[in-house]
């Protein structure tokens, strides 16, 4: 077995097996032991059909194998690991996976939380997945992962099956965004239609309310506060679906956020070794910058306090259908303070604000009657998250 955990991989969209193995110096009885502990290993089209890899599978081999061979972790070490980094993030697309996924929040989690199923061509939701969801993510265009919904038959089927009670949140950018608001006024489903980011696509949500259609939206901070002229500056980090926009769509998000039911951090705390590789993954982290941002913007008057509650908490219970815990959140308000990668918690080490200026930050939080974050510290200890279930 040839040492190639260093091999550059071509420059193309797919490659074969034999082709996986050779350039891995692997034998194929290697790469399908790996492929039944790492099912998003590559794809197959149909049953049967003999699978495909994507760049991002290849180096997602790479990394197993150095674990495995240059580290010496059995596949469940390398797993374990492999989740740690955010590397693998298998999508929950049926009760079994989405039980799995349960499972390790509720070993890890150190705040509330609520589980997503998702869909793609090969990976339709069955109706009796839907218990524990709080609702069912479709991907229209191209982002990060597997899941992509390309044909009209995929996407009808869905509508028909998934349970009404249940939304259907819908990743879709530009023109394809029309798409799940016709289908909602068809089919008389519910659509939540995620991070908005540009001035047409808000003014087709508000066209979509004025005429009584059953969407809600939201917006994410780094769309509200970053134009495409941050992302030139920050380089492969200012890199997100969808990608910022102009100045002109930011003020368009502004001015429109009384349509919006609430704001979504997007987090995707992708590591700076991810971000800085040859094909770096789309996504900032933003869970812990996304409340100072808002509440600067009510400093500033941007948005009234109550409107501010309404975005973060009431919406999101209404749109989910989930009931938020009892917390309490002590904000200092004041500074200014800056926004500084060093003094956040999450593990990905960076932040696009980084040096932003804001009027305020987290002192204290208080979840049912438990001090879980105070003066920079998180104090609720993994396992102590518990599940939002709909309902």
């Amino acid at each position: 077995m040839s040492d190639r955990s260093a091999a550059v991989i071509p420059d193309r969209p797919s490659f074969k097996a034999s082709e996986v193995c050779e350039l891995l110096g692997i034998q194929p009885y290697v790469l399908r032991t790996w492929e039944n502990e790492f099912k998003n290993l590559g794809v197959a089209k149909a049953a049967g059909a003999p699978r495909v890899y994507r760049r991002r599978d290849v180096e997602l081999a790479l990394r197993i194998k150095a674990l495995v061979f240059t580290d010496g972790l059995t596949l469940a070490g390398a797993r374990r690991r492999l989740e740690q980094e955010n590397l693998l993030v298998p999508p929950a697309t049926d009760g079994q996976q989405l039980e799995r996924k349960r499972r390790l929040f509720e070993e890890r989690a150190c705040c509330d939380y609520g589980l997503f199923l998702g869909a793609g061509e090969q990976a339709l939701p069955r109706p009796e997945d839907a218990a524990e969801a709080v609702g069912l993510k479709l991907y229209l265009t191209p982002t990060f992962g597997p899941l992509r919904l390309e044909s009209l038959g995929a996407l009808l089927a869905i509508f028909r099956s998934w349970p009404a009670a249940r939304p259907i949140a819908v990743h879709a950018e530009g023109m394809s965004m029309a798409v799940p608001i016709l289908l909602a006024e068809l089919m008389g489903r519910r659509v939540h239609l995620c991070h908005v980011a540009r001035a047409d696509e808000i003014t087709l949500v508000r066209a979509a309310k004025e005429r009584g259609v059953a969407v809600t939206c939201e917006v994410a901070p780094h769309h509200l506060y970053l134009t495409r002229e941050d992302a030139g500056a920050l380089g492969a980090l200012g890199q997100m679906k969808p990608p910022l926009a102009g100045a002109e769509d930011v003020d368009a998000l502004w001015r429109n956020l009384g349509v919006v039911d609430l704001v979504a951090s997007d987090h995707a705390p992708h590591t700076l070794a991810e971000k800085q590789s040859a094909q770096p993954p789309p996504g900032v982290p933003g869970v812990e910058t996304m409340l100072p941002l808002l509440v600067t913007a009510v400093h500033e008057g941007r948005l009234s306090a109550d409107r501010l509650v309404e975005l973060l908490r009431e919406g999101p219970q209404r749109v989910y259908g989930v009931r938020a815990p009892e917390a309490t959140v002590e904000i200092e308000i004041g500074g200014p303070f800056e926004i500084r990668a060093a003094n956040l918690h999450t593990r990905c080490g960076w932040t696009p604000f980084e040096g932003r200026r804001v009027n305020a930050r987290v002192r204290r939080v208080v979840l049912r009657g438990r001090t879980v974050f105070e003066d920079g510290h998180v104090l609720g200890g993994p396992g102590f998250g518990r599940q939002l279930r709909p309902g």
